[in-house]
């Protein structure tokens, strides 16, 4: 999570803010949108990538290593389980989901 904070976070800051919002007004007076909320910043491309390149190698370095030191973590125990149908792994995968998100609410 902090890293893929930091990389969000470095985005945003690089955006020119002041030339979006005047933007943003010259758009609403031009076109007569003057009842529409604040606009959305625009979040460069290169912060998300970074976030889900970042995301991605610790999910895999994780994975590698929880299977390497032989622990049992509930996606090695999801890739090691004999599987005759893809549904039992899809259901056991949406079990892990649903357990995680129960636990951290």
């Amino acid at each position: 999570m902090p890293y893929v904070y930091r990389s969000l976070d470095a985005g945003l800051g690089a955006i020119d803010l002041k030339t979006l919002v005047e933007a943003a007004r010259s758009a609403r007076l031009w076109l007569g949108l003057d009842n529409l909320a604040r606009p959305h910043p625009n979040l460069p491309r290169s912060a998300l990538l970074s976030a889900s390149v970042l995301t991605l190698a610790l999910v895999f370095g994780e994975f590698t290593i929880a299977s390497l030191d032989g622990w049992t973590t509930i996606p090695v125990w999801i890739y090691l389980t004999p599987n005759h149908e893809s549904t039992h792994q899809h259901a056991r995968a949406m079990m892990a989901l649903l357990g995680t998100a129960l636990v951290s609410c």
